[in-house]
């Protein structure tokens, strides 16, 4: 194997988009790599199809119970099972405990992954104890990799705190702008090279804390004008466009050592006329040949509608998860019915539809992945189990950062860029978006002076997730999620927040009593406003 450790050939290589057969090195090492072939070769052919699953679960005891029905390797959590972080930190412990007692062949621990990307994305919020962080969009305006490293790292300890030792994040899409509804601001933007910047710079944080990063949505879901989670999206472009915009990041990343890629249902008739990409012998050949991907592919949830839309007779996930190794993939994700998924893999191998060589190789790297993050902990707190203690959960320290990430994506695109922005003005009514986003302002404005009332003249309208105009009589216009919405409006100051935690609230405020500015660009392009940044 061909190790990539020159950082010049990397440059390059990014540089001229060449993509000819080079190979990156495994996160894990080669002694990892020989324990899980060793494990692997212990394995029975069920607990072969158990290690490649990760599945969603609905409770601890039918979640304990699956995974010592099936030999279950994989769990994510979403809001469902989050109430508080002792509770999840229980939960995550239970699950750990039974899979542990199954004592399979090389000891490697249960795999506990959670979508928590900032912004919209977000399992585990303030309510149960966490510390909320904005957009990654945030990052891509603020365009300081130390931060967004900074970021990561915090969220990636609560996380860990909690038992999680994998999270699905950041997103490494290329937004192409409004017309992209399903990414949006879960990609820093629409500049591949910064967006792999900033991708990579996420990843650092995490991985100093001992957590696997996963990479979403190969080979790029910014670019396409339907969602995924309902039927299957189209991407028309050549390979040779998808090369120079959408596959930058991963390129980068993948140079970086990423240890995990999911990949996304598209459905790209330059690579594959019939197959959904993460069903796909040629999308997972254009990570593994073309751009040297050795770590743990995924693919996204089989239970989205770009899924189960092409297989009417079929939607267990079954028939798909026996495609998606068929195809090379590793880990199977969230399989509507996990005990048919299981079975059809087994029924698969010995019915030889499934050569058992290829189960064994997606089994040998989700068992080397795991391993590599048991020795990551090991080296960091002292032994696999080691984490953090839970009073990291929520931290004013944590809070700082996320402050300090919300302020420095910010942008001014219309008005003063400094200087009070209210006009004299202390008291302010604020309309728009969700009540706990007025709540959020409302706290954060009142903590700095301002009274919010019914009737002022000073009117600040929020638009957020999805909204397409601002309240009537906005005079200063806010965008919570996305900043396309800002060219519809009149308002005389614009403000470009990119996300709605109390944090970015907080931040918000300051800017508008002039007590800080904003040192945001925005990452994508927006017509009709007074300017892009204030810097």
């Amino acid at each position: 194997m061909k190790r990539f450790n020159n950082a010049l050939l990397a440059l390059v290589t990014l540089a001229l988009g060449a993509t000819s057969a080079v190979h990156a090195a495994t996160p894990w090492s080669a002694s990892e790599q020989s324990a899980a072939e060793a494990a692997v070769s212990q394995m029975s052919v069920r607990q072969k199809a158990g290690r490649v699953l990760m599945t969603r679960v609905d409770d601890q005891a039918s979640g304990a119970a699956l995974i010592a029905q099936i030999n279950l390797g994989g769990v994510i959590l979403f809001a469902n099972n989050i109430q508080s972080k002792t509770q999840v930190a229980s939960l995550n412990a239970n699950f750990t405990a039974t899979y542990d007692n199954l004592k399979l062949p090389g000891g490697a621990p249960l795999l506990i992954s959670v979508d928590q990307e900032g912004g919209i994305v977000a399992r585990v919020t303030e309510t149960a104890g966490a510390t909320e962080f904005p957009t990654f969009m945030t990052h891509g305006s603020a365009n300081q990799s130390a931060l967004t490293t900074q970021a990561f790292s915090a969220s990636a300890q609560e996380l860990l705190s909690m038992g999680f030792n994998m999270v699905a994040a950041p997103d490494a899409d290329v937004t192409i702008g409004p017309s992209d509804p399903t990414i949006g601001s879960r990609s820093a933007g629409s500049n591949p090279a910064q967006v792999g910047s900033i991708v990579n710079a996420a990843l650092a944080g995490q991985k100093s804390i001992g957590i696997i990063g996963q990479i979403k949505h190969f080979p790029g879901h910014g670019a396409v004008n339907t969602s995924s989670e309902v039927t299957l999206p189209v991407q028309y472009e050549s390979l040779a466009q998808m090369k120079a915009r959408d596959l930058i990041p991963f390129q980068a990343a993948i140079a970086a050592g990423v240890p995990s890629i999911m990949v996304a249902h598209l459905l790209i008739p330059a690579l594959d006329t019939k197959n959904p990409s993460s069903l796909s012998p040629a999308a997972i050949s254009l990570a593994r040949n073309d751009y040297g991907f050795e770590g743990v592919l995924s693919t996204d949830s089989l239970g989205m509608g770009a899924i189960t839309s092409q297989y009417g007779n079929d939607q267990s996930g079954a028939t798909a998860a026996v495609a998606a190794l068929q195809a090379g993939q590793d880990l199977l994700l969230m399989p509507p019915d996990p005990v048919k998924a299981h079975t059809a893999i087994v029924q698969a191998v010995y019915g030889g539809n499934l050569p058992i060589a290829r189960l064994d190789e997606a089994a040998t790297r989700v068992t080397a992945l795991a391993l590599y993050s048991a020795r990551m902990r090991t080296n960091k707190y002292g032994s696999a189990s080691g984490k953090p203690a839970l009073s990291v959960m929520g931290t004013q320290a944590h809070k700082d950062t996320s402050y300090a990430a919300s302020l420095a994506g910010l942008v001014v695109t219309n008005g003063p860029c400094s200087g009070s922005l209210l006009n004299g003005a202390r008291s302010v009514q604020v309309l728009g978006s969700s009540s706990t986003s007025r709540s959020r302002f409302t706290a954060a404005a009142q903590a700095a002076g301002l009274s919010v009332t019914t009737g002022a003249s000073t009117v600040v309208g929020l638009a957020g997730y999805g909204a397409t105009s601002f309240p009537a009589g906005t005079t200063i216009a806010v965008a919570l999620d996305t900043p396309y919405v800002l060219n519809t409006t009149s308002a005389g100051t614009r403000i470009a927040l990119f996300g709605q935690t109390p944090q970015a609230f907080g931040a918000l405020v300051d800017v508008l009593t002039g007590q800080a500015q904003g040192g945001g660009r925005l990452p994508v392009t927006v017509t009709g406003l007074q300017r892009a940044s204030c810097s």
